[in-house]
């Protein structure tokens, strides 16, 4: 069975079962439910997953089973063989995370990214592996992205950004966070347009798609981008029109999740965030 085919329909029935809009509402039975992120960040769990145990989930179940056992709230096993690395209970915390009944409460791209990153560090020094298998994991996220996983791009085009396993590759990153910005990846999103606005980047400086991609990633709820709209707004950087009211709404939008850049600009403010 495709791993791919079994996750994508794993977190679109998820996430349809929970999005869909109840009778009380006054909405048609038959109303359209996007297939939004949260169901990617799902996706994402499911490959830290395959990661981890090395082998497809919900091995010889049908797609049918395998909605109705998420559905009723079941997961994959997360019972870890034991190690010297002693993360297993961390990394297993993640995954959890990443699988959130409540599709809202699965967190960004970015902070699983920061939570991986922090429980790898005292394993790996200097990008040197230590027990790790970093090649396997690139690997395994460019076979997801030729079968056009979006979060595999972004992932993908992050190691080529960074020269993470791969020789640095500006110009192949760009093109891999394009393609995921172009199909919903906040990250992504975020990714590009700060590639669209350094001069000496791999691309043509453009201010207008600057402010496009990052609107969009402000938009979907990227916490870095919320933060840098609103400030751009607030002040009027970059030649940007001052519009306080709408830098405003976005620092809020940052700081009430969170991000430590907004809390500090708006308590220097003396604005509360809260309301």
């Amino acid at each position: 069975m495709n791993s791919k085919k079994i996750q994508t329909e794993i977190a679109a029935a998820v996430s349809a079962a929970q999005q869909a809009p109840k009778k009380d509402e006054g909405k048609k039975d038959d109303d359209y439910v996007p297939y939004t992120i949260q169901c990617e960040i799902f996706s994402f769990g499911m490959l830290l997953w395959e990661l981890a145990f090395q082998r497809f989930p919900y091995k010889d179940m049908e797609i049918s089973e395998i909605q109705k056992h998420v559905l009723n709230g079941k997961r994959e096993h997360l019972n870890f063989p034991l190690s010297s690395f002693g993360v297993e209970k961390e990394y297993g915390n993640i995954i959890k995370a990443a699988w959130h009944s409540d599709p809202s409460l699965r967190p960004e791209l970015s902070y699983l990214f920061n939570d991986l990153e922090n429980l790898s560090s005292p394993l790996i020094s200097d990008r040197s592996p230590r027990g790790l298998n970093p090649k396997r994991t690139f690997e395994c996220f460019e076979k997801h992205a030729e079968i056009n996983n979006k979060v595999a791009k972004y992932w993908l085009g992050y190691y080529y950004w960074e020269g993470y396993v791969v020789d640095k590759n500006l110009d192949k990153a760009v093109e891999l966070f394009k393609e995921a910005a172009d199909k919903g990846v906040p990250d992504a999103q975020l990714r590009y347009a700060f590639a669209l606005s350094d001069k000496n980047g791999p691309l043509k400086y453009n201010l207008e798609e600057f402010v496009k991609y990052l609107t969009m990633a402000a938009d979907n709820g990227n916490t870095a981008a919320q933060f840098n709209l609103g400030d751009l707004y607030f002040n009027g950087k970059l030649g940007i029109s001052k519009d306080e009211e709408k830098g405003l709404s976005y620092l809020k939008l940052a700081a009430i999740k969170g991000q430590p850049k907004a809390r500090a600009m708006l308590d220097k403010l003396k604005i509360n965030y809260l309301v």
